[in-house]
């Protein structure tokens, strides 16, 4: 336990290069990811991240970690090393737009790790806990992790975050090995299980994938009636991108006047991850105002 996304990415990474040096008796350490992620802003997940625009003023960054394009396999392929240690992936890629990786991408990208026996990490701090209409992001697609970081919704608006790993690679770990002073804090752990409890409890995935395609149809439709406005509509569950074909800005500010707060990500898409617990008349309303502004604008 720790008290945020970044941590929870950190201390994958340091699982992952000292289950590789300690208990697999290899000097590898690099991690991958892809281009368009996003993993935290500590200097480890910041270069994880690789985006200049973020890490402009803050280095040198940690070394250790390459990029590659996303949905690229002969990329990856040819940049893993005798020196990599892991694979990062975000299922669905949130501060890069909200882009779902395909299926048949992720799923190489597991057995490329498996071949070339290096770990697959899932970074499901954005996508996890029911968004995707799943708990997990990764379980879309039937993937199968070595370990997975997760925060944001975890304990329900309080810091926390968390890394998940099999037993395999928790032998990475001895006592003394990783730790932080407020990880599993008695207040933030019993908040965190009692909004597991209630996510489980009343079905906040299957609502989030019946809410997230009435609204994703919503807005499809609606780039059909405003042709060259929207450019497309992305995502899955109650995690949804709006790509518009030009300028965002005016759009979002808008919107923000309207009462409907959301983000704008790269100036262009607008970032949907409304709460889980969201009525559907409010998802229409958006729908109907949007509609107005992209009319206006």
């Amino acid at each position: 336990f720790c008290n945020s996304g970044a941590e929870a990415n950190e201390a994958c990474i340091k699982l992952a290069r000292r289950y590789m040096r300690v208990v697999r008796q290899r000097d590898a350490y690099e991690i991958i990811t892809l281009g368009g992620c996003f993993h935290g802003r500590t200097l480890g997940a910041l270069a994880a991240t690789g985006r200049e625009s973020l890490s402009n003023g803050f280095t040198p960054l940690p070394e250790g970690f390459r990029q590659v394009p996303a949905k690229d396999l002969e990329a990856l392929r040819a940049a893993i090393t005798p020196a990599t240690a892991a694979v990062l992936v975000e299922v669905v890629q949130g501060e890069g737009g909200v882009v779902p990786l395909p299926a048949d991408y992720l799923h190489g990208v597991q057995a490329l790790c498996r071949e070339k026996d290096i770990l697959f990490l899932c970074d499901e701090v954005q996508a996890g806990f029911c968004r995707t209409g799943k708990f997990w992001a990764f379980q879309l697609y039937d993937l199968e992790p070595d370990a997975i970081s997760m925060a944001k919704s975890l304990a329900n608006g309080l810091p926390m975050g968390a890394m998940l790993a099999t037993d395999e690679m928790a032998r990475g770990f001895e006592a003394g090995s990783h730790a932080t002073t407020f990880g599993g804090g008695a207040l933030t752990s019993a908040v965190a299980a009692k909004t597991v409890e209630i996510m489980l409890r009343d079905h906040l995935a299957q609502r989030a994938a019946a809410l997230g395609a009435h609204l994703k149809e919503q807005l499809q439709a609606l780039g059909q009636r405003l042709p060259g406005k929207i450019r497309e509509v992305r995502g899955v569950g109650l995690m949804l991108g709006i790509e518009l074909s030009g300028d965002g800005q005016p759009v979002w500010e808008e919107l923000l006047r309207r009462g409907y707060i959301c983000n704008l990500s790269h100036g262009v898409t607008l970032r949907l991850l409304p709460p889980l617990t969201i009525d559907e008349a409010d998802l229409d309303g958006f729908a109907r105002v949007l509609e107005e502004v992209l009319r206006a604008n």
